[in-house]
């Protein structure tokens, strides 16, 4: 009817000659008068709206639980209220910082599949949310703090200046023993960063990802005594105190402070952490990337084809993608972007970077990639031989070092390398060529002192007594800066971030203690040398500080929720207890506990499958 009539109005008008305009006019001003009749009208309903005429039920205010992201649930219908006018709530997550992250149901635990939007179990109309922040363990840099190439410096934060006179050359109005009065860090000189390229690294100083900072070579051995248990005047070695493995990591080689990469165990080497979500890749990770000629690139290795590593660049602002043949990295870079790219579970990829390792001379890395490749069962029979002949060449490689430094008469680290030789080599030339070695050194050593002057041998003495002294006194005062800092992340008033690199600069300050002491006593024993404190005594006050260092640190991981670096943690404390003869290990083994049980919650939960839809 209506059709008709403006078929009828519209002949009228042209009837008329009505200008055409006004002609277009009118059909629309009547179809605006028809539309606004029509308001009156129910509009249709929303997807899951209901369409009856009842009233929605009315909640007690007290009755109603409040839900993240504004949400609330109570004891009413959940299809009363429409699903238009819902706010999604945010998924929770059990997860591990820096590993997995299991979404379920706020409201009633219902484990989700990816990309969930209502629970099956209630019905909650939900939404999963990633929070990405800084990493507070490595603040942003993705590498482990004691291990690895190319890190800032541990014992100046990266800032340069000693940390025990703060860049004032004076302590109390006389010269800083720690910097001899240059204000200058001693450990990185002065830069901020340590470098193998740069060459700030001691001879016996690891500076490889993965690989224990202070065995030799992830040897498992004393870094002191070369696994002998005994000091250069046959008495118990105090730094390993006779058991002749390293302290730090039992003995396994690898660096207690990671997952066994070098890359940050928070974060897993990206960097950033992502808060209730996945985490980031480690090839999401910006670093210094050092070419062979001394250049440096930052920027993320995005992969690597035909032996090219593919770089994109950050520090270009064109974004520059490159492509970078290994001859023109440096060994450890190279290795470290084709580890970002290999999955830890591999075999067939860790036999390839075990490979590339050894024939890039990176003989810790390359035995440590033939153990985890040899740990699938169908690869473990292939590889016996190849860790064996990666085992012979390391310690003719320490053979070789210790004679290097035999001809220019650096007799304490030859020693020291003849020794680890001679406690690692298996086949019985090898041994006794290196035993042989050490005899020689031990012999110039004692021919030295017996030709000396009276006036000489006493000067020497003097000159030994005052560089004790220096030792002890130095230890010191790392001793009372782990302390301190440790009685800062303690006390509270600091951000995660802050309280972390307190926990890291107090174990540092207290690791430096007892490894310059241990040092200084296979240098001069105290049967030689009269020694102001006990080496054992300074030792072991260091390794107490450190159990107490890392049980608060533990601790402190467990309330954070994070579980798996909380156990790591705990379990150093209780090595480090186990070697004190402390009484605080039952209290490292109860934490262990505490990060186990957090540990096997979190697993039961990623386990259970979401309930089947009826």
């Amino acid at each position: 009817m209506i059709r008709a009539l403006l078929r009828t109005f519209l002949g009228q008008t042209r009837r008329y000659a009505l200008p055409v305009f006004v002609r277009m006019f009118i059909p629309m001003f009547v179809v605006v008068l028809l539309a606004l009749a029509t308001t009156t009208c129910a509009p249709p309903p929303e997807p899951g709206q209901r369409t009856d005429a009842a009233p929605a039920k009315k909640q007690d205010p007290s009755q109603i639980e409040t839900q993240p992201g504004g949400a609330t649930n109570g004891s009413s219908d959940e299809s009363d209220a429409p699903a238009s006018s819902v706010t999604p709530v945010h998924v929770e997550y059990e997860h591990l910082n820096g590993g997995i992250a299991v979404p379920h149901c706020p409201r009633c635990g219902v484990v989700f599949a990816a990309g969930t939007t209502t629970c099956s179990g209630c019905g909650l109309v939900v939404a999963p949310w990633n929070q990405e922040t800084l990493c507070p363990q490595c603040v942003g840099a993705g590498v482990c703090a004691r291990c690895g190439n190319d890190r800032a410096c541990l014992a100046c934060n990266g800032d340069g200046v000693c940390p025990y006179c703060e860049g004032e050359g004076q302590r109390n109005g006389e010269e800083c023993i720690e910097c001899r009065g240059r204000g200058r860090c001693r450990t990185c000189a002065g830069d901020g960063w340590r470098s193998v390229r740069d060459g700030d690294f001691l001879l016996t100083e690891t500076a490889l990802p993965g690989i224990c900072p202070t065995c030799i070579d992830a040897s498992g051995l004393c870094p002191d005594c070369g696994g002998t248990g005994v000091d250069a005047a046959d008495q118990i070695c105090p730094t390993c105190a006779g058991e002749r493995t390293c302290v730090d990591c039992g003995g396994t080689g690898r660096c207690a402070h990671d997952r066994g990469d070098g890359l940050c165990a928070l974060c897993g080497g990206s960097g950033r952490e992502i808060v209730n979500g996945e985490p980031l890749a480690p090839t999401d990770r910006i670093w210094n990337i050092h070419r062979a000629s001394g250049e440096v690139i930052v920027g993320r290795v995005i992969g690597y084809e035909k032996s090219l590593i593919l770089v994109k660049r950050t520090d270009d602002k064109r974004g520059a993608e490159l492509g970078l043949v290994p001859e023109k990295l440096e060994p450890v870079t190279y290795y470290s972007a084709l580890r970002d790219h290999t999955s830890m579970g591999d075999p067939a990829g860790r036999v390839m970077l075990a490979k590339l390792a050894a024939g890039l001379d990176l003989l810790p890395l390359a035995l440590v990639e033939w153990r985890r490749a040899a740990a699938d069962p169908a690869y473990a029979k292939k590889l016996v031989g190849q860790e064996r002949d990666a085992r012979f060449q390391l310690v003719e490689k320490w053979l070789a070092t210790a004679k290097k430094a035999l001809s220019t008469a650096d007799r304490e680290a030859a020693l020291r390398f003849a020794q680890l030789a001679a406690t690692s080599a298996r086949d019985e030339s090898t041994a006794a060529s290196a035993r042989a070695l050490v005899r020689s050194v031990r012999a110039e050593i004692a021919n030295e002192s017996a030709e000396l002057p009276d006036a000489d041998r006493r000067r020497l003495e003097s000159m030994q007594r005052a560089a004790v002294a220096r030792s002890v006194e130095e230890a010191r005062d790392h001793l009372e800066r782990a302390g301190q800092r440790l009685r800062a992340a303690v006390d509270g008033g600091l951000s995660d971030a802050a309280v972390r690199k307190a926990f890291e600069e107090a174990d540092r300050a207290a690791w430096a203690a007892e490894r310059l002491v241990g040092a200084e006593a296979q240098r001069a024993t105290p049967t030689t040398v009269t020694w102001p404190a006990a080496p054992d005594d300074v030792i072991d006050a260091a390794r107490r500080l450190r159990l107490q260092i890392a049980v608060a640190r533990a601790a402190t991981e467990v309330a954070a929720g994070r579980f798996a670096y909380a156990a790591r943690l705990a379990r150093r404390a209780v090595a480090l207890a186990t070697v004190s003869g402390d009484g605080d290990v039952a209290h490292a083994n109860s934490i262990l506990q505490q990060a186990q049980l957090g540990m096997a919650r979190r697993g039961v939960l990623r386990a259970s499958p979401a309930p089947e839809k009826e």
